[in-house]
């Protein structure tokens, strides 16, 4: 189904850009990188993969009714 895989791959880019924000975080006093922006990020990728999260939730629910349907 293609909507859990396009959710799959918003997890993923969701968790890398939070993975990008936090080794800015990380590496903040060296290089003098804006921490807020930073944090920002994060809660909008936790937000993106929450909101992904739902889709696959919600493609996997209607597969299996479709499942259940057909059987």
């Amino acid at each position: 189904m293609q909507a859990y895989s396009i959710a799959v791959g918003g997890m993923q880019s969701a968790v890398q850009r939070f993975d990008v924000s936090a080794s800015n975080i990380a590496n903040s006093p060296a290089t003098g990188s804006d921490i807020t922006k930073d944090i920002v990020n994060q809660s909008l990728n936790s937000a993106a993969f929450t909101a992904n999260l739902a889709v696959a939730k919600s493609a996997d629910q209607m597969t299996k009714q479709l499942l259940d349907i057909k059987v």
